[in-house]
């Protein structure tokens, strides 16, 4: 009996659901046994693809939008997805870029000259300042 799994992906302009079978088959002798390859995933065991994660971080970074609302959206697309698996999937995709980020930051502090730009954020709470920073070396 094959192994099901469902993929959930994000195509330029809508989100699209696969589903997947992965047969296991062995050879005549009985010795040898191959699983073919399932999917490419975001994570491993996660039944979301990695252009869906990449949708969440364009969600959550460029369009500064909270994770309820990107959960709100997927549902209402038909995607199943819940705030802790948003949260989760985001920080995976953030682990994987550690290392993009960690040859950025010696770039800059190699440099000879570095500008830096310190931005204020609004937040909904009055009382507290938020600030990002951004250097080019």
């Amino acid at each position: 009996m094959p192994k099901r799994s469902e993929l959930f992906d994000y195509v330029p302009g809508y989100f699209r659901r696969s589903r997947h079978h992965v047969e296991t088959v062995a050879c005549r002798c009985g010795k040898c046994i191959a699983t073919a390859k399932g999917p490419a995933r975001a994570t491993a065991r996660s039944k979301y693809a990695a252009g869906l994660a990449a949708w969440i971080v364009l969600q959550k970074c460029s369009l500064s939008l909270p994770i309820y609302r990107i959960e709100k959206q997927l549902r209402s697309q038909g995607v199943p997805v819940s705030r802790s698996t948003l949260t989760e999937l985001f920080h995976r995709v953030a682990d994987k870029l550690t290392p993009i980020y960690d040859v950025l930051i010696e770039q800059v502090r190699d440099a000879d000259i570095v500008l830096a730009d310190e931005t204020p954020l609004k937040l909904m709470s009055h009382d507290k300042r938020a600030y990002i920073w951004c250097f080019l070396g």
